[in-house]
């Protein structure tokens, strides 16, 4: 019974099995594939954004760790080294009571007409030609000399107009592009270039002392301080009051050696020109050099009056080197109160300061 029994449920299985239809058996196994399908995708997904953050954490910890080795070792670099004292430009005044003030001598470079190359063609009103040498540092027993060319406006003047042409006005064009040419090279610091078209313009019109004036400037600049009197000379020769040509003849005197020849000169400039700024500023270190300081604090304070940095720097000098030194706190005020003092004349009345209310 039992093997006829297992036969028969062996038969009744087969009929079972064959009674399903192959399309369902193919719809059940595709979704059975596609849930596997999905299941991998899942998996890789989860896996690759796993990954792409332990890439992300490892890159932000190796910066944050480079972030603080360099901090640390910038620390421990600061410590080592010695700090540095503050950086004072040429323009900051020697130590009074180590070595000789620098002397900064300066020349005015006169006006010069501006060429006109076409006819009706305006000429432009008059300026002063302008340069300024660096000053260099002090030594104890050698001066440093300075030529400083400062600007001053020339009176107004109603322009002309060139009308028709004449060897005359040939002439002068051709005057007038030397001298363009001349303060171009000075402009770029090329002085034998700009001397040889001064000359060039000098023997077109033989009398003009202005352009005398402006060689013997450009051969202070050169330190050729011979041919700097000589033209200084020619020009005073012409006119004997002209306060540029005096300044400049002061300069050739003082960088010769010859220092009661270069006052002299001097102290006409500023007997002329009382508010010349730059005779008065020669005049006091000149005078500081030669040991008169009541002179020399004289002309610094004109100077300070005018709200002139350098004007206030010497008469501090001046007092600290008579033991004025509470006196001299209030120039070095004055200067940090003064809106057009540079950063490094700030920088040295502030330790000047600094110093004198320890």
């Amino acid at each position: 019974m039992s093997l006829l029994a297992d036969l028969l449920s062996k038969t009744k299985t087969k009929e079972l099995r064959k009674d399903i239809p192959p399309d369902l058996r193919r719809t059940i196994g595709e979704g059975v594939y596609k849930k596997k399908v999905r299941r991998k995708i899942i998996v890789v997904s989860l896996f690759v954004f796993i990954v792409f953050l332990a890439g992300f954490g490892t890159i932000y910890v190796t910066e944050m760790f480079k972030t603080s080795l360099s901090v640390s070792i910038a620390a421990k670099t600061h410590v080592r080294q010695p700090s540095q004292p503050p950086a004072v430009r040429d323009e900051r005044p020697a130590n009074p009571d180590k070595s000789e003030t620098p002397v900064r001598i300066a020349t005015v470079a006169p006006k010069v007409h501006l060429p006109d190359t076409n006819h009706q063609i305006k000429v432009q009103p008059e300026r002063e030609n302008s340069l300024k040498l660096s000053e260099g540092p002090a030594k104890k027993s050698e001066p440093t000399y300075q030529a400083d060319m400062r600007n001053q406006e020339p009176p107004k003047r109603k322009p002309s107009v060139i009308e028709t042409s004449s060897p005359e006005k040939v002439q002068k064009t051709n005057k007038d592009v030397y001298l363009l040419a001349a303060r171009t090279h000075e402009a770029k610091g090329e002085y034998r270039q700009a001397i040889d078209h001064y000359l060039k313009a000098l023997e077109l019109d033989p009398t003009n002392y202005v352009i005398m004036n402006n060689i013997s400037g450009v051969y202070i600049r050169l330190t050729w301080f011979n041919d700097a009197l000589t033209y200084a000379n020619k020009a005073l020769g012409i006119k004997a009051n002209y306060v540029p040509s005096l300044i400049n003849a002061g300069i050739a005197h003082v960088s010769q050696g010859n220092l009661a020849g270069g006052e002299g000169f001097l102290v006409k400039a500023v007997t002329l020109d009382p508010s010349n700024k730059v005779a008065l500023y020669n005049l006091a270190v000149l005078c500081e050099k030669l040991g008169n300081y009541d002179k020399a604090f004289e002309n610094y304070y004109k100077l300070s009056q005018m709200r002139d940095i350098d004007g206030c720097l010497g008469a501090a000098r001046i007092l600290q080197r008579q033991g004025r030194d509470g006196e001299s706190v209030r120039f070095y005020q004055e200067i940090l109160a003064n809106e057009t003092a540079s950063p490094s004349a700030r920088q040295f009345a502030h330790q000047k300061l600094t110093e004198l209310t320890r």
